[in-house]
């Protein structure tokens, strides 16, 4: 798919929370300097702890629908594609963490491999008062969307041959800055098989949600945020997250919980 000259806008919101999806007149265009990017190990997605209850259940990843709550104009043009988003893994140092109470490990370089065969395609950036976020779309699948070569320097993830480096400041489009930083956020939409097999190839690591229904933002994503308002099931600590996964029965799935 050809770039257009010009930085386009996708889809915007006024809603809460204000967002405006775009994308760059170069997909390359996006770091200021090499300082911008960070090496990358893992990949995580993190859930709350009935979903992972599912997860377990099923034996394998569980992909989701797109939804207004995914602040993605894919919803527009890929309305059936369905997938799981990942980030970067970050050293946990014990915070709140808004997305649920278990984070799915995966070491990156190992998942492509796995994959053998995908295509790598650029969604967007998404940009939020003091923070945006780059999304790319990892597949199988052959999808109307501008093709991403990791080999080139300046877009959201640079891969250097050896190392794998996700972008963690962006240009914006209204040029202000990110005062809260970037994130790089990947859209796995895998084959059945595929999501089975992440699931194998992941660490299980609990994580803090304790201060999931406090009255202030930024707290639970999935029962407090946006204009959904209500009590999240699990608030609870790392400590206690552990202590229930010890009792779910690891011998169903070969996976590393710690």
């Amino acid at each position: 798919m050809a770039e257009s000259l010009e930085d386009k806008i996708l889809h915007s919101s006024n809603g809460r929370p204000e967002y405006t999806c775009w994308r760059p007149s170069s997909l390359y265009s996006l770091s200021v300097t090499e300082l911008d990017y960070e090496e990358v190990h893992d990949i995580q997605r993190t859930v709350h702890l009935e979903d992972f209850q599912d997860i377990i259940k099923n034996s394998t990843m569980i992909p989701h629908s797109l939804t207004e709550l995914s602040h993605t104009h894919l919803i527009k043009i890929l309305p059936d594609v369905q997938g799981l988003w990942y980030s970067s893994s970050r050293p946990d140092k014990g915070q709140n963490n808004w997305y649920g109470n278990v984070s799915l490990q995966v070491n990156f370089r190992q998942f492509l491999q796995m994959l053998k065969s995908y295509n790598i395609y650029f969604s967007e950036i998404t940009d939020y008062n003091s923070t945006s976020a780059s999304r790319l779309l990892i597949t199988n699948k052959n999808l109307p969307l501008p093709s991403y070569d990791p080999s080139k320097l300046g877009g959201p993830w640079y891969y250097d041959g050896k190392k794998d480096w996700f972008l963690t400041e962006c240009r914006r489009y209204d040029g202000r800055c990110n005062f809260n930083g970037h994130n790089v956020e990947l859209l796995l939409s895998l084959s059945d098989t595929q999501y089975a097999s992440l699931l194998y190839e992941s660490k299980i690591v609990a994580v803090n949600h304790s201060e999931a229904n406090s009255t202030e933002k930024h707290k639970c994503k999935k029962h407090r945020s946006g204009t959904r308002w209500t009590t999240c099931p699990s608030p609870y600590s790392a400590e206690k997250t552990s202590e229930i996964l010890s009792y779910l029965n690891e011998d169903t799935l070969s996976i590393c919980i710690l």
